[in-house]
């Protein structure tokens, strides 16, 4: 391996060293650490010169000097960490409530983790320690370290079971503490004993290819996978544990794998899984694998499950003419991936060239082109499929959403009104009731050079994938949770384009610019005249209770003054006012209604004119939040017209670039 790889790896990969730590019989060290790199040599100090006396005669005091300790056994072994393997140990060592569980600790900007385990001598009643300690690099995730946690306690794991079945564990102790008198103790351990290489191996085969299988002393199976190591090292975007557990819990039997390498079963492997991966294809979904190879669907989840979990495949939709791409918005570093394609396709093309194929977007079907060669054909759908194994290319999905038609639509105008039946349908759909009217005209159109039966089936299509159309559910979710043929959708879809708005990540400008002038329409004709209806009304309610406030008030004055007669002027229109007097106080006529006067007397008055403050406080709070969520929705359409368009990755190539694939 060069040193180029070397560093590769060392950037890569989080695992930085691996020790196994025993607490025996004779107290706790550190028996392996691998690799051993020794702690950086500091400058020296320079001592002052010895002054020697003037007069040789003279006898210097004498002074006292000692042999320097030779420093033998584990303990004495010197890190990179600044910390002795001795002092290691002792922070190492657990209480026996803490064993059994996850073990983490940092030192300086070094992380430590493992899982330790309690073991005994046979026949004995002591408990000790065995644990497998990894030593992880400075911005370490925490799903990584948990990994590394769980691969420690199934090393873990085997060596107590393997210390029940032939006293494993007690020979390797004895062996380390006969190399810890020696002044290479982890040499002469590495020469006895059977922890150590293997350690190595598992180190070396993490460092290398992200993942393990292999059995320990040939008799404990281990296996482990360290993903976004894997992944990484397979040029791909790297995820962790959650994020693929993620991508599991989504997956459906429409969805395809992409197989990352040969990843051909061992002979002992169970058969039906070298069957499933004679029947993988790109082009292929589960669906179709279980369908072609017979086995049972649940089955297939599982061993795709399993494929995933191990960054042996990645999860695609099926290649298809009608499936949209584009260049990925995060580009991978090209001068690695271009030796990769020169390699796969040799040097007449260029993974450039592949890439500003798909820059604007473009389908499968207008990329592959059904009239060129066959030959040329299969090496574009393998150019394909290499970008999308590298995550180099990104398949766009169509979102629906029905919205009302803007002003300037061209709205069908049936001859014939809609039947009866289909207007039953249109009504007891989950349809917007604003788009109805346009469902019926579109419907009573489409009469006029279609055959009933036909109108009906689209008719009933479109109200069964209605509730799914809020821009929440792509193309393929609603053709699977429908159980719909692709065409059949898609000419649904074409019949009553006009209720569409397709969205779609990275569109084009012309796309974008059409559905933002009818964001623009909706503000202005939807969401402006209905704010002025309610501020409206919440004005006319607000004058309404003030005038009942005014009429309790007046109430008040009266009950006061009740016995007396009241004095006062009253207008008898056109500003001409009178003098007036009121013998009867004690009771006041209110009109509850237009033409509806009741008297009554002023305390009962007095409650009227609570409840209909009540009342009226209670509708204009109500409208009040109407206003507010009306306002914010208009709000976020605004935002969302003066988001940024973000366009695909684009690579700009020489104008002597030599293209093989030539655009027409």
């Amino acid at each position: 391996m060069t040193s180029n790889q070397s560093v590769r790896f060392e950037s890569e990969s989080h695992l930085h060293c691996v020790m196994c730590f025993i607490a025996g019989q004779s107290g706790e060290k550190i028996v392996s650490i691998y690799p051993h790199r020794k702690p950086q040599p500091k400058a020296s100090v320079k001592e002052p010169p010895v002054q020697t006396p003037v007069n040789p005669g003279l006898c210097s005091k004498p002074t006292l000097t000692s042999m320097p300790n030779q420093g033998f056994g584990f303990g004495k072994e010197q890190t990179e960490f600044d910390i002795d393997l001795g002092m290691l140990a002792y922070v190492f060592k657990t209480q026996e409530i803490a064993c059994n569980d996850g073990f983490d600790m940092k030192i300086n900007t070094q992380r430590f983790v493992g899982y330790p385990k309690t073991w005994k001598t046979r026949g004995g009643c002591t408990n000790y320690q065995v644990m497998i300690v990894f030593a992880l690099k400075q911005g370490c995730d925490q799903h990584t370290a948990s990994a590394y946690q769980t691969l420690s306690n199934k090393i873990a794991v085997s060596l107590v079971m393997l210390q029940n079945y032939f006293g494993f564990l007690e020979r390797e102790d004895k062996w380390a503490d006969m190399a810890d008198n020696m002044t290479e103790p982890l040499r002469e351990f590495a020469k006895t004993s059977f922890i150590v290489n293997p350690l190595m191996d598992m180190y070396d085969e993490v460092r290398k290819r992200g993942n393990i299988h292999k059995y320990l002393i040939n008799f404990v199976e281990l296996g482990f996978c360290d993903e976004a190591h894997a992944l990484s090292r397979l040029n791909v975007v790297p995820k962790g544990r959650q994020d693929i557990d993620d991508i599991i819990r989504k997956m459906k039997p429409y969805h395809g794998i992409l197989l990352l390498e040969d990843v051909w079963p061992t002979p002992d492997a169970n058969p039906i899984v070298a069957k499933l991966l004679s029947h993988c294809s790109p082009d292929r979904s589960i669906l179709d694998m279980s369908t072609a190879s017979g086995i049972p669907i649940f089955e297939v989840f599982m061993i795709i499950r399993h494929l995933l979990q191990w960054t042996r495949a990645i999860l695609i939709y099926p290649l298809c003419n009608t499936n949209i791409y584009t260049s990925a918005t995060s580009p991978q570093p090209l001068d690695k991936m271009a030796e990769k394609f020169a390699a796969q396709f040799g040097t007449t093309i260029h993974l450039a060239a592949g890439l500003s194929h798909f820059n604007p977007p473009k389908t499968l079907e207008t990329f592959i082109r059904p009239n060129l060669p066959l030959h040329e054909q299969g090496v574009r759908a393998k150019l394909v499929v290499a970008l999308l194994r590298h995550q180099m290319l990104m398949q766009l999905h169509q979102f629906y959403y029905i919205l009302k038609p803007y002003s300037n639509a061209e709205l069908p105008k049936p001859k014939e009104e809609c039947p009866d039946e289909l207007k039953q349908i249109i009504a007891k759909s989950a349809l917007p009731h604003d788009v109805r009217k346009v469902v019926a005209d579109i419907c009573g159109s489409m009469l006029e050079t279609n055959a009933y039966s036909s109108v009906k089936r689209k008719l009933t299509l479109l109200v069964k994938c209605a509730p799914m159309m809020d821009g929440n559910y792509h193309l393929e979710d609603i053709k699977y949770k429908n159980n719909l043929d692709r065409a059949e959708i898609e000419d649904v879809f074409k019949s009553f384009e006009l209720l569409f708005i397709v969205n779609q990540m990275d569109n084009d400008v012309v796309a974008r610019t059409k559905f933002m002038g009818f964001l623009q329409n909706v503000s202005e004709e939807v969401f402006h005249p209905s704010i002025l209806a309610e501020d409206k009304s919440f004005k006319k309610m607000q004058k309404e209770c003030e005038e009942w406030a005014k009429l309790k008030l007046t109430c008040d004055r009266l009950l006061a003054d009740a016995g007396k007669m009241v004095e006062g002027k009253t207008e008898i229109g056109q500003r001409i006012y009178m003098n007036m007097e009121v013998r009867d106080t004690k009771h006041v006529v209110v009109k509850l209604a237009e033409d509806v006067l009741v008297e009554m007397p002023l305390r009962e008055a007095m409650k009227v004119c609570d409840r209909k403050m009540d009342m009226l406080k209670s509708m204009m709070e109500k409208t009040q939040n109407n206003i507010t969520r009306l306002k914010t929705d208009l709000t976020m359409l605004l935002a969302t017209m003066d988001l940024p368009y973000v366009e695909p990755y684009k690579f700009k190539l020489p104008k002597d670039f030599p293209f093989r694939m030539d655009v027409h």
